[in-house]
């Protein structure tokens, strides 16, 4: 059966089931079964060929965690290979393997996989290919046919994962787009001066640190991991992306966090010059950082709609954008996140 997420997506590509036996029409039955079994005996070759390669680029080696592509991806790779060149295939065969490209090209869409990346991946991946025909000791002409069927089906199946994929990501775009409206509508007044104290209460918090000598640097709590920070990473980037307000709020966090490590310094090796030094440094960033959150608030707009009447919270029209950006940054910053559902029966606010 179809899902029905999947169904305006298939609409579109009607005539690819027609792309399909074209395809297959050019090859003859013994051939394709030739593949079939190459692919699956010597499938886990091709795909460790396929992510040691990926894995060592740097552009790319990011999207795979050695132990996500061990206990996941690999797996996945050797059936979406086994299903792509299935024999024998009849029509229903035909409709589901439309359906999986479409549903790979939306879970690229949601890790923001770039289409270069794509692009070194498929080379990649015809080149384990070939070598896999080549070593199978076919014919001349015979080992010609397959790497023409062979590269056409992983071209049509790429284009298909592609075309799902840029969909998704115009779709995203104008939902980020949105969004950054949506969160407007949140007091800015109100977050700025909770924002303003976090800070507040993380530099008291720290001074009071600081003249307790017999607290180590690793129980000192980084700005960064405070509301603010939080807030800066996930929230502030979104609504005002490339800004000099965010991009200033970023350099003082990462300074101050540098300047705590000096002052703490300065007092065990009790150099009373480098402390002092070290927390003006520090005033001096706490200061500018609540500057820049009041000129913030004063460029927010207030704006209706995107949230739910009740709680305010945002609806699920933005869970995607969101996760999608969540899992940007987990890429780029190599840290984990995790995502929680909660299900409330007779929730009353």
């Amino acid at each position: 059966m179809v899902r029905k997420g999947f169904m305006v997506a298939v609409s579109i590509e009607r005539g690819d089931a027609a792309v399909v036996g074209r395809i297959i029409e050019r090859v003859d039955a013994p051939l394709r079964l030739k593949v079939f079994h190459v692919v699956g005996e010597f499938g886990a070759n091709i795909v460790n060929q396929f992510y040691d390669q990926l894995r060592s680029d740097p552009d790319i080696a990011s999207f795979f965690e050695h132990g996500v592509v061990e206990d996941q991806l690999s797996w996945v790779m050797r059936l979406w290979l086994t299903e792509l060149f299935f024999y024998p295939r009849d029509s229903t065969d035909v409709e589901g393997l439309i359906n999986r490209q479409v549903e790979v090209g939306k879970r690229h869409s949601v890790v923001n996989v770039p289409l270069t990346a794509m692009q070194t991946a498929v080379a990649v991946l015809k080149r384990a290919l070939f070598q896999q025909m080549i070593d199978a000791a076919m014919a001349p002409s015979r080992l010609t046919d397959a790497i023409l069927y062979v590269n056409e089906m992983v071209d049509w199946a790429v284009g298909n994962i592609n075309s799902t994929c840029v969909r998704d990501m115009l779709a995203d775009v104008r939902d980020q787009q949105t969004l950054k409206l949506q969160i407007f509508n949140v007091d800015m007044a109100l977050q700025t001066e909770s924002l303003r104290s976090s800070l507040y209460d993380w530099h008291r918090q720290i001074l009071r640190l600081l003249y307790d000598e017999g607290v180590a640097l690793d129980c000192f709590p980084t700005l960064r991991r405070t509301n603010l920070g939080l807030w800066i990473l996930h929230k502030g980037d979104l609504m005002l992306p490339d800004t000099v307000e965010i991009g200033q709020l970023k350099h003082i966090v990462e300074q101050i966090d540098g300047q705590v490590r000096q002052a703490v310094r300065g007092r065990d090796r009790s150099s009373s010059q480098e402390l002092r030094a070290a927390l003006t440094v520090i005033d001096q960033y706490v200061n500018s950082a609540a500057a820049i959150l009041g000129t913030i608030s004063d460029r927010m707009l207030t704006l209706e709609g995107g949230r739910d009447p009740l709680t305010k919270l945002f609806n699920r029209r933005f869970l995607r954008t969101i996760l999608q950006r969540e899992v940007k940054l987990s890429v780029g910053s190599g840290e984990r996140f995790a995502a929680i559902m909660v299900d409330i029966d007779y929730f009353r606010l």
